[in-house]
């Protein structure tokens, strides 16, 4: 079950026709009339009305159609379209919808087959819509066509999902729903009840992408041979989505399916799924009549009426099995006279959302409780109270006062040690300096603190991960002199610099993931040798403090006058620098880095700077840089490497 990929004109038409001059001036019109809410962006995509690349009344032109999207998923580059009301406030409730296109489409057709964007305002819908990565045969000898596949897309639907979340912010998300269409929809029955979803999802739309409780499709669908390989799914004969027949879920979830009549022999009369949640039995609802056709149809030549005519007005059958037990929502839409490929009409589209959105939701706020009740419920005073322990127990010599789990780790340096050893043995003062970064979502509290060791000054880096209110991680690092730490300005380090230490508007605060990305721009230009090359987004008034000396921004005489510029100043290429996320602070906007540059020989034989970054990030760009860092072996491994990045470019 297929729709076709305008980027192969040899697969023929999916669109209705290539709009000439007047489609041109359309489109212009439309781009006229578009504006963005005052300020208003997300996943920095300024908010249009009416959505952009959208087509017109009397079709889409194919370059439209080609376009990857407006949004970029920050891990893996990708583009996406991503559509939301323009007049979304903070906090406000919404639901997502993750669309996936068919095999042979594209994400901008799937935006037009199931137009959810033109009632993103009626709704408080935000909409995401990517494209699939890579090419398969669907058949031998046939030409490749674009199509989800568990190794290309998986992992980039996973960070796909979990940067919007972090965009809305997911106590914001009542809802959380996937639509796919044809393989786009059996993708969504493969996905849904994995891991990664189950505990997410309240509710899978398909739209011709399989019925629980199967719909069998028209015998003459895919022609004498029957549905190809690479579409069965797990096979004939087995649990598997296959065309026409979903696997049964082992989640949780509401379900709504639809389908043109001409593409499957007849809709069943009763649901497995209605009966899993002990809804009534089936009622039908008023039909849908829609006067206006829809934007795309893949009809073409050699095709019949179960692929897909041309796109046209229409009528729906509403079925809905009701009183489902936990709000859950079991629905068919029979959309008479269609085929497989005809975009859906308007009204019938918004009967659809009409009954995504009257579900069950929650999925995803209640995930993210789960997380911060897997951290003990620990807030930011909380955390900060347990980096209070550890340092008084630290300069008292009292290992035993700390509250920690069984299993509590401890590292100095690298280096596992038992909790009380190392610095603890000889530790006798906490000075002032202390730079506190707390990540309540993830449990981690992280400090760059001065501390005197046989009343000496040393810098000592600090992560603690809280479990239950209890420390179960300790990794630190310890610089105590200029031959460790290459730079040893600890007499300047008196206080933290009020700009690292001021909270941030609720407004002016990035997400989770913007945060880290735009982070990930500093070792991204460290690997080539430029932030300039990598357009490192550098405030005008950004600064770098590194062991205590300014390095870089206004006032800098490291280098003058080329330190005074942060991103045009000259810099060594690292090409084998790495690095982990350790934490994030939405509440002061920091986001810590620990960074291995690699191995330079200006600090010996195999060695390279070991360097924990705090990076000050609002509006996009990166205001200050403050850094603990010490010579060590570069080859070391922290022992915590769970998740070392290098750059990407």
């Amino acid at each position: 079950m297929l729709a076709r990929d305008p980027r192969q004109p040899h697969h023929g038409a999916m669109t209705r026709r290539l709009l000439g001059a007047a489609t041109l001036l359309l489109l212009a019109g439309y781009a006229a009339r578009a504006h963005a809410a005052e300020g208003r962006t997300l996943a920095g995509v300024a908010c249009e009305t009416p959505p952009p690349l959208h087509c017109g009344a009397d079709g889409c032109a194919a370059d439209l159609l080609r376009n990857l999207g407006n949004a970029t998923e920050p891990q893996t580059g990708r583009k996406f379209f991503l559509d939301y009301p323009c007049d979304l406030k903070a906090n406000e409730q919404v639901v997502v919808i993750l669309s996936l296109h068919g095999a042979g489409s594209i994400g901008n057709w799937q935006r037009h087959y199931f137009p959810a964007m033109d009632y993103k305002e009626k709704y408080r819908l935000v909409i995401a819509t990517p494209t699939a990565a890579t090419s398969s045969s669907i058949a031998p000898g046939a030409p490749p066509v674009r199509m989800w596949t568990a190794a290309a897309d998986d992992e980039f639907l996973h960070n796909l999902v979990e940067y919007v979340s972090d965009q809305v912010g997911p106590k914001n998300i009542k809802a959380f729903w996937l639509a796919g269409h044809s393989q786009g929809g059996m993708t969504s029955n493969r996905i849904v009840c994995t891991d990664f979803f189950k505990d997410r999802v309240d509710g899978w739309l398909s739209l011709s992408g399989g019925r629980i409780g199967p719909a069998q499709i028209a015998p003459d669908f895919f022609g004498p041979s029957g549905p190809p390989a690479a579409l069965a799914g797990a096979g004939a004969g087995t649990d598997g989505p296959r065309p026409g027949v979903a696997a049964m879920p082992s989640c949780d979830l509401s379900y709504i399916f639809t389908s043109g009549e001409k593409e499957i022999t007849a809709l069943p009369e009763t649901s497995p799924w209605a009966q899993k949640y002990s809804c009534d039995a089936r009622v039908r609802r008023a039909d849908v009549v829609d006067t206006t056709k829809g934007y795309v149809t893949g009809a073409a030549p050699g095709r019949g009426a179960n692929w897909g005519l041309a796109a046209r007005p229409g009528t729906a059958e509403v079925f809905e099995y009701p009183k489902c037990k936990g709000g859950k929502v079991v629905a068919d839409v029979l959309r008479m006279d269609k085929g497989h490929t005809e975009g859906l009409e308007p009204k019938v589209t918004e009967s659809l959302i009409k009954l995504v959105v009257s579900a069950k939701g929650g999925k995803t706020q209640a995930l993210k409780n789960v997380a911060r009740a897997a951290a003990g419920t620990c807030d930011r005073e909380c955390l900060r109270g347990v980096i209070t322990t550890y340092l008084n127990a630290m300069v008292a010599h009292t290992p035993g006062a700390l509250p920690v789990t069984a299993g509590v780790r401890f590292t100095e340096d690298t280096v596992d040690m038992k909790v009380g050893d190392g610095l603890w043995k000889q530790a006798s003062k906490v000075r002032p300096y202390r730079l506190d970064i707390l990540d309540t979502t993830q449990g981690v509290a992280a400090s760059q603190v001065v501390v005197e060791e046989a009343g000496n000054p040393v810098m000592l880096m600090l992560r603690l991960k809280v479990v239950d209110r209890k420390i179960a991680e300790v990794e630190t690092q310890v610089t105590r002199s200029q031959k460790e730490g290459a730079i040893f300005a600890i007499d300047s380090l008196q206080s933290p610099n009020a700009a690292m230490l001021a909270p941030l508007d609720p407004a002016k605060r990035s997400s989770r993931a913007v945060a880290i990305a735009t982070a990930e721009f500093y070792p991204a230009g460290l690997e080539v040798g430029s932030f300039t090359t990598v357009d490192a987004p550098f405030a005008a008034d950004a600064y770098r403090f590194e062991n205590g000396r300014l390095m870089a921004g206004k006032g800098c005489v490291f280098q003058p006058p080329s330190c005074e510029d942060i991103k045009g100043q000259d810099i060594s290429k690292h090409p084998g620098i790495s690095y982990r996320v350790v934490a994030v602070d939405e509440e002061l906007g920091i986001t810590l880095l620990r960074m291995n540059f690699g191995p330079a020989a200006r600090y010996g034989d195999g060695k390279g700077l070991m360097v924990w970054e705090a990076f000050k990030v609002y509006g996009g760009q990166i205001h200050g840089v403050e850094a603990f860092m010490k010579i060590m072996p570069a080859a070391a491994p922290s022992g915590w490497d769970t998740d070392v990045r290098t750059p990407k470019h």
